[in-house]
């Protein structure tokens, strides 16, 4: 019958780390009699073996006849060893799940123990670390789009470097995603309120980065989200670096509260939905154009406003493939385009004008300019203008996906929207709560309203 003539490798050298090289010890004899289970130990296996913690008593019971059996009842020793291996490793978890023995268990078992054997271990392990990592979302996983939260992870080891992840998926299909890297603090927790993302696709303290960060994963699309009745729906999760999840939660963003009334309507070839409070009489004015653009307007067959005209020649094109349309337009003072102007200054509504200063698409500073010295000029005093600096066109409610190009609702070619991607998320958030306020100082809307949340 064959048998092992060989020294066991990896033998432990003077000085060496004990524990280690028991278990190198262990895990090279088991890998060469599963290969080979026909084998029986020699004297120096042996020896190796009894060496190691609770085999010397095991071995005891056992006469050197009984080790040299066939090989089914070296078989059975195979196991009997196993099973003592595993009960070996288990008596010293807590060194397994983070003290000195982490640096060597880091690593892959098949690299440095000579074969897999401890693989299922190991899952289990994994499995209860994981199990212990918990996402928060506070106060709570379901809320209204404009409200912000607050993004927690506990469980983790200290100090353990983590990659947050946020995705979501349009109506069209189209996903968006972000990522973010952090570390842990000394109790194993991260606070995207008060810890720093250390890269990704932003960096440092942003509690709301993981949804205003997020990209679409393809060029010149736009995040759109046209029912109201459904939420939307952004997925949080929590990764190793190597990339397993270790915890996932789902956030459920309302676009309509409790009470919320909506009203579909249809006139001729207008159709929309309407969120009317009573007593309407105030208007915001989001990165507008004081006169009527592209297509003549009618009411009731009649043309009341001429359309401003543009020249797509002066269309600028960049590396992207969008294009800068702020320069295509005529000039809406122009003596020819006076016609296009929009008569403002006959209403007795109240106005917020803003602009994104920022703005490629077309000039929405000049054209809030424009407005509020023609509502002067008329002795009006009905009205607000906010502009932002670095922010661009498609100011839109917060901690939504930023749409840097797309294409453009007129035209058939991808614009170019401008605006600086962080500071554009804070003009959304600051202009959100404008916004309310405005509302509320001008809408005959009940006293018991709440105050804005972001």
């Amino acid at each position: 019958m064959p048998r092992i003539d060989r020294p066991v490798v990896g033998l432990p050298q003077q000085g060496a780390s004990k524990g280690r090289f028991e278990v190198h010890q262990l895990g090279n004899l088991l890998t060469m009699w599963r290969q080979n289970p026909g084998r029986v130990l020699d004297s120096t296996s042996l020896g190796t073996l009894q060496a190691l913690p609770g085999m010397g008593a095991y071995l005891s019971h056992h006469t050197p006849c009984q080790l040299l059996m066939p090989s089914i009842v070296g078989t059975l020793v195979v196991l009997s060893v196993w099973g003592l291996a595993l009960s070996f490793v288990l008596a010293h978890s807590q060194g397994l799940l983070g003290g000195a023995w982490r640096p060597w268990l880091g690593r892959a078992p098949s690299e440095d123990w000579g074969g897999p054997w401890l693989v299922p271990l190991w899952g289990s392990c994994d499995k209860k670390m994981s199990s212990q990592v918990r996402l928060r979302l506070l106060p709570r996983a379901r809320c209204l789009f404009d409200e912000p939260i607050k993004v927690k992870v506990e469980g983790l080891r200290s100090r353990q470097v983590v990659t947050m992840r946020a995705r979501l998926t349009d109506e069209k299909g189209v996903v968006f995603s972000s990522l973010a890297t952090y570390r842990a603090d000394d109790s194993g927790e991260v606070d995207l309120n008060r810890d720093p993302s250390l890269g990704g696709t932003y960096v440092g303290v942003e509690p709301m980065g993981l949804l205003w960060s997020m990209r679409a994963d393809t060029m010149h699309k736009r995040f759109q989200k046209t029912t109201s009745l459904e939420p939307q729906l952004v997925n949080f999760s929590v990764h190793e670096e190597e990339g397993r999840m270790l915890a996932e939660e789902t956030n459920e963003r309302l676009l309509m509260g409790d009470g919320v009334s909506r009203v579909l309507v249809k006139e001729g070839r207008i159709s929309g939905v309407l969120f009317i409070p009573p007593g309407v009489d105030a208007a915001v004015w989001i990165n507008g154009c004081c006169a009527n653009v592209g297509i003549p307007l009618y009411h009731k067959k009649q043309k009341i406003l001429s359309p401003l005209m543009y020249d797509l020649s002066k269309l600028i094109p960049t590396e992207s493939g969008a294009s800068i349309g702020k320069y295509i337009y005529d000039d809406p003072l122009g003596e020819k385009n006076k016609g296009s102007l929009i008569p403002i200054e006959q209403t007795k509504a109240h106005f917020l004008f803003v602009a994104g200063e920022d703005d490629q698409s077309w000039d929405s500073k000049a054209f809030l300019d424009q407005m509020v010295e023609r509502l002067k000029r008329h002795g009006k005093k009905n009205f607000e203008s906010v502009s932002y600096p670095q922010a661009g066109h498609l100011l839109e409610p917060p901690y939504g996906p930023f749409c840097p190009s797309c294409a453009q609702g007129i035209f058939t070619f991808i614009c170019l929207w401008g605006g600086e991607p962080k500071v554009h998320a804070a003009a959304e958030v600051h202009l959100w709560k404008k916004i309310q306020e405005f509302f509320r100082t001008h809408l005959s809307c009940d006293a018991a309203q709440t105050e804005a949340k972001v």
